[in-house]
C-alpha cells in the first residue's frame, strides 16, 4: 500500500473542510426552502435529495447515451 505524503494529507484536509461547508450550507438552504414552501423540513430535505439523485442519474444516462452513439 502506498504511503501518503504530507501533500496528500493537506489536500484531504482541504477537501473535508470544503465538504463540511457545502453540507452546512445545504442544511441552511433546505431549512429556508421548507419555510418558504410551508413544508416539513424533513419532507423538504427528502424531496431535495430525490431531485438531486434524479439529476445525477439523468446526467449519467446522457453520458452513457453519448458514448454509445459514438459507436453507431
Amino acid at each position: 500500500m502506498k504511503k501518503r505524503t504530507p501533500l496528500d494529507i493537506v489536500v484531504l484536509g482541504i477537501v473535508v473542510v470544503i465538504a463540511l461547508i457545502v453540507i452546512a450550507l445545504s442544511f441552511q438552504n433546505t431549512t429556508k426552502l421548507s419555510g418558504g414552501l410551508g413544508l416539513n423540513p424533513y419532507l423538504t430535505a427528502g424531496l431535495v435529495e430525490i431531485l438531486f439523485a434524479s439529476l445525477l442519474l439523468y446526467e449519467e444516462d446522457n453520458e452513457l447515451y453519448n458514448e454509445m452513439s459514438q459507436f453507431s
